[in-house]
């Protein structure tokens, strides 16, 4: 048993904005909700903590959340000598992410997610602004997108889901030749949107429905901007669609 603390951070800029789609999964015996000690070169950002897990297990669970979470992880890689495996990730669907982490901390033994919110607002070390800072981007970091059509609720699991069954959905009422003119995150055949995302591209997140390959690899920010575009273009009225708090 190794009693301490595993936390999922991101990078935050000294106006309170994410930077990036960069996760950090660490441990530690302590902790802050602003680790300023993880940014010892002092650039011009921070190392926000969205998410922290007591636990009596804490070097195990931070491996185990490591392997699920392989496909995310960056590795330097470097001419003049071996690459380096980072404890960061890099990322566009953050739920994706969180529903992993969800996934193995649910039963993991002797372990509990901090209520971070509640611990800012009793902090009395943390100034008002910084406090409202902290909580602001913490629960933009957790969404949810939510799909409505002909008065019925078809949101899914994760938004990865309702996003994917929102669009073909969509190119179902539009018509699969027009729709498939007019976006190129939706495709008969999967190569073609490897091909369009070489970078990003992972064999896990794709989606099938309906005989179409969908293409996920996004914020939920920008899943919902992406259809609610296609519901305004094609005039559709009988689908809505909402991003909400977690």
């Amino acid at each position: 048993m190794e009693k301490g603390f595993v936390y999922v951070a991101r990078l935050i800029d000294y106006n309170g904005s994410f930077v990036g789609n960069f996760y950090k999964v660490g441990k530690s015996l302590q902790y802050k909700v602003r680790e300023t000690q993880l940014n010892s070169t002092h650039l011009p950002m921070d190392v926000l903590l969205v998410r922290v897990f007591e636990t009596d297990y804490m070097s195990q669970l931070e491996k185990i959340l490591h392997s699920a979470l392989l496909d995310y992880r960056i590795e330097k890689k470097y001419n003049d000598r071996r690459n380096i495996t980072t404890e960061w990730f890099d990322l566009e669907d953050e739920e994706d992410f969180n529903y992993r982490i969800d996934e193995i901390v649910k039963n993991f033994p002797t372990t509990q997610e901090i209520n971070l919110i509640s611990r800012i607002q009793s902090d009395s070390g943390t100034t008002i602004s910084d406090k409202k800072e902290f909580i602001e981007a913490i629960r933009k970091e957790r969404t949810k997108l939510r799909f409505i059509m002909d008065g019925e609720d078809l949101t899914q699991d994760t938004s990865a889901d309702t996003y994917s069954l929102a669009l073909a959905k969509i190119c179902k009422i539009v018509g699969e030749e027009s729709f498939l003119k007019q976006t190129v995150l939706v495709r008969k055949d999967k190569e073609e949107i490897k091909q369009r995302f070489p970078k990003s591209f992972k064999e896990s997140s794709v989606r099938f429905i309906d005989g179409l390959y969908i293409w996920p690899g996004f914020s939920n920010t920008d899943k919902y901007k992406i259809i609610k575009e296609h519901l305004d273009n094609n005039n559709i009225k009988n689908i809505e669609i909402f991003l909400e708090p977690k």
